[in-house]
């Protein structure tokens, strides 16, 4: 995650290391984009901000299908 400004994030913290948890709660802004860089990773880029998530389009096409008429 990166920040403009510490006063975005409201509060941060470390789970179990086994969990491999992270919580980060915070602003990032107005959405200005949204999408997968590489594939790989998805990227959200805010107007205060980034969020970037290891995670694939396939893994998150997997864990919410679209549904017919969308």
């Amino acid at each position: 995650m990166d920040l403009k400004s510490s006063d975005a994030i409201r509060t941060a913290s470390l789970g179990d290391p086994r969990d491999n948890a992270v919580t980060i709660e915070g602003t990032i802004g107005i959405l200005e984009r949204a999408g997968f860089v590489e594939n790989s990773v998805l990227e959200v880029v805010g107007d205060r901000g980034v969020v970037r998530i290891d995670l694939t389009s396939e893994d998150l096409s997997k864990k919410f299908p679209r549904t017919s008429g969308q």
